[in-house]
């Protein structure tokens, strides 16, 4: 039976906007599973192996995202999301991702109820020397510090702070008596992404939600993981397909005058 082109390029575009909306959602496992399927559709897509690969990195599988990453190049000698990952992963320490692993959660499942959990971005990162060794999943330690929301490695190295409309409710709330752990959702050498949970509410403060009003409903995720560059031409709409369009909302102020523990040098 001849093969329908149309429909197999149809079906790589479903395919591929699924992966790339599981990837920027930190399933990482799914969006393996996705891609692989995809690979059997269009043995050549070259952003399949770039997205595989990602997914492989961020769940700490280092050789398959290198094989992955490496076929990539095979099909694309210039690809320069390829190289640049191939890079990292020469970097990475496999005994640090089998330590990292023994505490490893899969970001996703760390999200139960939309007003207990937050992806969220930091900034003012810190020093490469404590992010090269994160992988998604990877618990993280959450301090308070002048008002702010810093995040450090089990290790104790200084990661970054959390935006800040994701910061002030929080800490006010950490204050009052509630718990709150922090799983990597997303690392790469421009950006880390968090997915912050309740675990403890403090009876006073039952019925209070911990975050903001997520954007356009849903999870809520910061809009800015570091993956939409990475993702943005890996699909092409179908004619007459329109882009979701979220509706943004008022970020609450936060103290801007805050001096920051941290050495401005190492961030």
């Amino acid at each position: 039976m001849p093969r329908d082109k149309d429909k197999e390029a149809k079906l790589v575009r479903q395919k591929t906007k699924q992966a790339v909306d599981l990837a920027l959602a930190a399933k990482w496992r799914e969006a393996i599973e996705v891609n692989k399927s995809i690979l059997e559709i269009a043995p050549d897509d070259v952003d399949a192996y770039n997205r595989l690969g990602r997914a492989y990195l961020e769940t700490g599988e280092y050789d398959k995202a290198r094989e992955a990453y490496q076929r990539a190049l095979e099909l694309d000698p210039y690809n320069t999301i390829a190289q640049k990952n191939l890079r990292r992963l020469a970097n990475l320490s496999e005994v640090a991702g089998k330590i990292q692993n023994q505490w490893r959660l899969e970001p996703a499942s760390f999200i139960e109820e939309t007003s207990r959990a937050a992806v969220v971005n930091l900034y003012h990162l810190g020093p490469a020397s404590g992010r090269i060794k994160l992988v998604a999943g990877g618990p993280v330690e959450l301090r308070i510090q002048d008002n702010k929301l810093a995040v450090f490695s089990m290790a104790g190295d200084y990661l970054g702070l959390v935006e800040p409309r994701y910061t002030q409710r929080p800490v006010r709330l950490m204050k009052g008596g509630n718990r709150y752990a922090a799983v990597v959702a997303s690392s790469s050498d421009e950006a880390i992404s968090v997915v912050i949970r309740l675990v403890h509410q403090d009876p006073s403060l039952v019925g209070i939600p911990s975050f903001p009003p997520p954007l356009g409903g849903g999870v809520y995720e910061s809009p800015d993981s570091g993956l939409e560059d990475e993702f943005e031409e890996s699909y092409t709409l179908e004619e007459g397909e329109e882009p979701g369009e979220e509706e943004g909302e008022e970020e609450e102020s936060v103290e801007e005058d805050v001096e920051d523990e941290t050495d401005e040098e190492d961030i």
